[in-house]
């Protein structure tokens, strides 16, 4: 669980067993968005910052500019522009991050190297 104090600080607690609470070197956050096994930070110079989980690559937003929302799905991560392009990143098995003009690194990744993965988006047992 996540949220976002007064002064601007961010609160984690609970489960740390993917490092999806270690959000203390966070500054000049101004929303906060956390599912099962990852945390997102929107920065107040909308940039975004992500711990935790990157099984699925959905903490793979270092590039992202001009965010003006994020939102974590349970293995997904999905930005808005300022210009109105969304942005997702992450596990694809229900077309989460089918979105027009979608920035996509998963999909390329596994049509390179899926002979090394038996699956894509298996649930964690």
């Amino acid at each position: 669980t996540s949220a976002l104090s007064k002064e601007i600080a961010v609160l984690a607690v609970g489960d740390n067993g993917y490092g999806q609470c270690d959000i203390e070197e966070w500054d000049n956050i101004v929303s906060v968005s956390s599912r099962y096994w990852h945390t997102i930070g929107l920065k107040k110079d909308k940039t975004v910052v992500a711990v935790g989980d990157n099984q699925y690559g959905q903490c793979n937003v270092k590039e992202w500019e001009n965010i003006v929302a994020v939102s974590c799905g349970s293995e997904h991560t999905v930005g808005l522009q300022k210009n109105g392009r969304v942005l997702a990143v992450g596990c694809n098995k229900n077309g989460q991050c089918n979105v027009k003009s979608c920035y996509f690194l998963w999909d390329t990744l596994y049509s390179r190297f899926a002979w090394r993965w038996k699956s894509t988006c298996n649930r964690r047992k």
